[in-house]
């Protein structure tokens, strides 16, 4: 039942979408996933890419769904998405970024991408960021392990922030994360 759902949920929130964020949106999951074949979304329509992914996603479609919408900066209709979800039972799972000031710095880069360098050399304390990482879906157990297994926290940062911190999102949680468990690091860094 709860596929049905989501798939009427989804093919709604698509059809809404402009073409462009559309296009993007088709794009964007193509790019996330290996199962998802171009031929399958390309010159498809809302109800085509619904039914893909809730073939492929199953029971996490609006999961998917939201954050390849965030992704792609369509921050409205993925609230829109969510909040269909909510109302009719299915919870999308991802968090909502709540960080206060935005993590978008004056010049239009995202906080984690303008300070990585910094941030690389002077977290403290990974272990505990790892963690909340991982309760909040960022990473999943195989990567959780495989950054820990690095010898340094410089190691880890790095791996972190290069191969698992790609979408907008996963920046907002960490950046979220880091004004919690490193808050003097990132009020200094703010400051410059």
């Amino acid at each position: 039942m709860a596929p049905k759902k989501a798939k009427m949920i989804l093919s709604d929130v698509l059809e809404n979408l402009e073409q462009k964020n559309y296009k993007k949106f088709c794009s964007a999951l193509v790019d996330r996933d290996k199962r998802v074949k171009r031929n399958q979304v390309e010159n498809k329509d809302f109800m085509d890419i619904a039914n893909v992914m809730v073939n492929v996603y199953d029971k996490d479609t609006l999961k998917v769904a939201e954050e390849l919408l965030r992704e792609i900066c369509c921050v409205e209709d993925a609230n829109d998405l969510a909040e269909e979800a909510k109302k009719a039972g299915l919870h999308t799972s991802v968090p909502t970024v709540d960080a206060g000031p935005s993590p978008v710095t004056s010049d239009g880069k995202h906080f984690v991408d303008k300070h990585r360098r910094e941030l690389i050399n002077r977290v403290g304390n990974i272990g505990p960021i790892l963690d909340e990482l991982l309760d909040q879906e960022v990473l999943d157990n195989e990567a959780y392990n495989k950054i820990n297994a690095l010898p340094t926290n410089q190691e880890k940062v790095r791996e972190l922030c290069t191969k698992y911190l790609n979408a907008r999102m996963t920046k907002d949680i960490f950046y979220i994360i880091l004004k919690k468990k490193e808050k003097f690091l990132i009020e200094e860094l703010e400051g410059n």
